[in-house]
């Protein structure tokens, strides 16, 4: 499921980004309308469902966290997969 133009996506924006956007499980939240959703910016959020449920809910919420601490977000293991995935194709 994926949620548009959505406030509370905005409220993890890094750097006042006004693209931005949030995986909790299969829900991405966009802070944009529907139409200013690239597919490769759809595979990266995908990604991330796939590592919730690989990892499963509370698994990947900690990791996610510790990895942050960790690497910050540029070099976050699972942000570096996530923007692999953008360039995939089917």
């Amino acid at each position: 499921m994926d949620i548009y133009n959505s406030r509370f996506a905005r409220l993890f924006a890094l750097n006042g980004s006004r693209d931005w956007a949030i995986t909790l499980g299969q829900v991405t939240f966009y802070s944009t309308p529907r139409e200013q959703v690239t597919p490769a910016w759809r595979r990266h959020e995908d990604r991330h469902k796939q590592q919730w449920r690989r990892y499963w809910y509370i698994g990947f919420a900690i990791l996610y966290l510790w990895y942050r601490v960790l690497y910050g977000y540029h070099n976050h293991p699972l942000e570096i997969e996530a923007r692999a995935a953008e360039t995939e194709t089917d």
